[in-house]
């Protein structure tokens, strides 16, 4: 092997650089294995239409602004998959009710006032997606619940003649 006439440790000549993890993984493997590198420089984009195409769009992408991604959003979309992947949102699931949906009026709704954080703003929103989610206590609700407390033959305590279902609200 030709020693490569570097001043320090590859970690120290290589660690800022891009690609130094296999950098220095190379230097290893030659140093393990004792192997005998030369290295030569050669002209890689030597005027061919492509590679200079290639060259030009990387200039262009390092002068621009990096791409910012909100990490709100990014957490909103996470909690679509979540709240879609939930078993009682399945009849939600299919695409014609999907693009029925105006989905910025909806999370806007359902987030309310993002500027209080207290209990009652809480309880709230808890109430704004039971009542999305059809998961109000309605004796339906309650009967999948708990089948040995409620009676399926009880009705409404209001009206004393429906069902109390979330469709008689």
């Amino acid at each position: 092997m030709t020693k490569p006439k570097l001043v320090g440790d590859e970690t120290e000549i290589f660690g800022k650089r891009p690609y130094n993890v296999w950098w220095i993984l190379r230097f290893k493997i030659i140093k393990f294995f004792k192997l005998s590198v030369q290295l030569v420089k050669v002209k890689v984009h030597n005027d061919s239409e492509y590679n200079n195409m290639v060259d030009n769009l990387a200039k262009d992408a390092v002068s621009k602004d990096p791409i910012y991604i909100d990490p709100r959003l990014l957490m909103e979309t996470q909690w679509i998959e979540e709240f879609f992947n939930l078993h009682r949102n399945e009849c939600w699931n299919n695409s014609e009710t999907l693009a029925e949906i105006e989905w910025s009026c909806t999370f806007r709704v359902l987030k309310g006032n993002m500027e209080l954080t207290n209990f009652s703003e809480h309880e709230l929103n808890l109430f704004k997606v039971k009542i999305r989610t059809e998961e109000l206590p309605t004796l339906d609700n309650l009967i999948k619940r708990k089948p040995h407390v409620y009676s399926s033959k009880w009705k409404c305590p209001m009206c004393l003649k429906d069902d109390k279902t979330y469709s008689h609200l």
